[in-house]
């Protein structure tokens, strides 16, 4: 993982609605240092900044933080709180760590390369892309990749046949599932006879639809669409 990531923070006193409202307005991004050895330390960030170091070096980076007339940190970035409507940040952790004692986070699983299962025809489907590991902070890396070259169709990759670098332990589960070479799904053909493409291309649009919905229903086990309500019932039913 880099080391010379540099973020400045700016020291934040009040945490009021109406000031965290006009930070955000400024560019700037809420947010809290904690973790070994300190207090809880209210800050904010620029965005911009923060967002360009995700994107560039991953979801959990080490990073200096250095705050403005006080001291440097360094420090795990350990959540990003999203809205989930406007998908616009709103919060950030940071979690102090010490150089000298290993930390545990999440990196994601780079898969690199074509599968040879996928050449032929299938489709690479990644089920778990983050693993969890421990090691010193500076030992710690961006990312682990396995090159899935080799990979035929109906293979499967797990977090066991992944190689770490050197000083890094994955605590995830070996038998944990990577991702998986599977067969592209094809949808059923259905064959008519004469008689019944006949009968089908005889009825008006609106009975098509109808028959449509009813096929869709008994396909997903859904009992018919009931009777409209009012509508008399059928000769011989019950309640005669």
């Amino acid at each position: 993982m880099a080391d010379n990531i540099v973020l400045t923070a700016k020291p934040r006193d009040d945490r009021g609605r109406s000031s965290v409202k006009k930070l955000r307005s400024d560019g700037l991004l809420p947010g809290v240092i904690y973790g070994s050895g300190i207090e809880p330390v209210a800050l904010s960030v620029d965005r911009h900044d923060l967002l360009r170091v995700l994107h560039a070096h991953g979801a959990h980076p080490l990073v200096t933080v250095k705050v403005d007339g006080g001291q440097e940190y360094l420090a795990l970035i350990k959540d990003l709180q999203v809205d989930a409507v406007k998908q616009v940040a709103l919060h950030v952790d940071f979690h102090r760590v010490e150089a000298n004692k290993p930390v545990q986070t999440e990196v994601e699983v780079v898969l690199i390369g074509t599968p040879a299962g996928v050449k032929t025809g299938g489709i690479l489907e990644q089920l778990t892309r983050m693993v969890a590991i421990e090691a010193l902070p500076r030992a710690l890396p961006e990312s682990i990749e396995y090159d899935v070259s080799a990979m035929e169709l109906g293979s499967t990759l797990e977090v066991r046949e992944l190689t770490p670098p050197s000083g890094v332990t994955i605590l995830t589960d070996e038998g944990t599932t990577l991702c998986t070479v599977v067969a592209p799904r094809v949808a059923e053909e259905v064959t008519l006879s004469a008689e019944e493409a006949e009968a089908l291309a005889a009825l008006s649009p609106e009975d098509l639809e109808a028959v449509k919905e009813l096929a869709a229903a008994a396909k997903e086990g859904a009992p018919a669409e009931a009777e409209e309500p009012g509508e008399e019932p059928a000769e011989g039913a019950e309640g005669e």
